[in-house]
């Protein structure tokens, strides 16, 4: 990691929301909130807040937020689940 990792999310150019976003479309599986926390050198309750933040934005767009207790993750959409399909052969 690079020596910026250390930084609070706040001395970053992104918003909160915005770097959970990143940090979860990059993971490959679900993420525990208190890892993005420790990630973003914050809180799992502001971590908690961008998520919450970051579902409602995602309404009504091709991915989602998936939550299973204290784990989160980037998925599409159900609605998208035949052209995915189709896609994907």
């Amino acid at each position: 990691m690079s020596a910026t990792s250390d930084l609070p999310y706040s001395e970053s150019k992104l918003s909160l929301e915005s770097l959970v976003e990143s940090l979860l479309f990059v993971a490959d599986q679900p993420v525990p909130v208190n890892r993005l926390a420790a990630v973003l050198n914050t809180g799992t309750r502001q971590v908690e807040n961008a998520i919450n933040s970051l579902q409602q934005s995602l309404q009504g767009r091709g991915l989602r937020l998936q939550r299973s207790k204290s784990h989160v993750q980037v998925t599409t959409a159900p609605e998208a689940a035949a052209t995915m399909e189709t896609f994907l052969g």
